[in-house]
This record gives structure tokens, C-alpha cells and sequence, in this order.
């Protein structure tokens, strides 16, 4: 594992001003939320820091980096106008071989901070929580779960995990299967 100074100047290196900024915000929120949550912020930070390292890719190298890692052939056609559904996977890809990270809950995090999946570990729903609400966003709703995620975590993640497939159906488009399929596990009571 690469240690963490030197992982923050390549990441800087690879993404836009913007996008490393939001990437330390959401490290920082994972960090404040994990102590929370009473799990490792070191862990959570990994995590944080690294969950956006393939957003800024082109399309093209997203698909060739996804198919590589084993993806289906399907899935990345899919995904093909939608980069945001490729990053969380290719980033999972590129924090285990460029940045040497082994630790499997902090790659999943990194994986499923998109879309979500059921079951979710602590860490993925913090991750999860911490990009939709890191301070950083404009959205209305981003600075009333963060405060709400200090106060009750689990009902910030299911206003999350609702205001992202709320976002997704308002620029007509269908949630990915994994996200109505945590949705529906949400409101009918089922552990996440």
C-alpha cells in the first residue's frame, strides 16, 4: 500500500481540481462519520480519498479498464452514456493495482458508493453517505444529511439512498438494479 501523502499527490495528479477536491471533503466526512460509527478512520479515509479515482477517465479507457477487471461484456455496454455507473468499479480496480490497497471492505466501499448493494458494510454505507452529502455539494439536500448523518446515520444513508434514485429518476432515466434493490430493502424494514 502506497502510504497516504504520496497516494493524495498521485490522485492529485489525476484528477481535475475539482474532482480532487471533492475526493478530500468526502474523505474527511468518512473519517468524522466513522469515528462515529465507531470503525477504523483510517480505513474510511482510504476509502474516501480514493473512491472517485477513475471519475475523470474518458469513456473509453472506463470500458477497457472495466472489461480487463472481469466485468460482462453487457454491463459495460450499459454503461456506456452513463460513466458514473463504471467509475465505482474501475476505481475499486485501480485502488488495489495502482495504489496497492488489499483491505476488501475498503475496495468494496469504493465499489458500491454509486449505486449501493445489499448487504451494505458500515464503511460502504458511510462512503456512500459522505459523497452524497461531503460539503462540497450544492444540492439542497446534501447539507441537511450531512448534519442528519451526525445526529441519526441510518436515516441520513435511506434519505441518500432515496435522493440519489430521486435525482436519477428526474432526468428520466431507471435506477440500476442494485439501487431499487437496496430501496426495497429499505422501506420494507429488511437489514442493509
Amino acid at each position: 500500500m502506497k502510504d497516504f501523502l504520496s497516494a493524495r499527490r498521485c490522485l492529485r495528479r489525476r484528477l481535475s481540481g475539482e474532482r480532487y477536491r471533492h475526493s478530500l471533503n468526502v474523505m474527511r466526512l468518512c473519517a468524522e462519520l466513522a469515528v462515529r460509527q465507531g470503525i477504523s478512520p483510517d480505513r474510511a479515509r482510504w476509502a474516501g480519498l480514493l473512491h472517485d479515482c477513475a471519475r475523470d477517465l474518458p469513456i473509453g479507457r472506463l470500458r477497457r479498464y472495466a472489461l480487463r477487471s472481469g466485468r460482462k461484456p453487457s454491463s459495460v455496454i450499459r454503461s456506456a452514456d452513463t460513466p458514473g455507473l463504471l467509475h465505482g468499479p474501475v476505481s475499486r480496480t485501480i485502488a488495489q493495482s495502482e495504489f496497492r490497497l488489499t483491505d476488501r471492505d475498503v475496495l468494496q466501499s469504493i465499489e458500491s458508493h454509486t449505486v449501493g448493494r445489499v448487504p451494505m458494510s458500515t464503511l460502504e454505507k458511510i462512503v456512500y453517505v459522505a459523497d452524497y452529502a461531503s460539503s462540497d455539494r450544492r444540492f439542497k439536500a446534501s447539507s441537511s444529511i450531512r448534519r442528519l448523518a451526525r445526529r441519526s446515520f441510518q436515516e441520513a444513508f435511506r434519505r441518500a439512498v432515496m435522493g440519489k434514485i430521486r435525482h436519477v429518476v428526474s432526468r428520466h432515466r431507471v435506477p440500476h438494479p442494485q439501487s431499487l434493490r437496496l430501496l426495497t430493502a429499505l422501506l420494507n424494514g429488511f437489514p442493509v
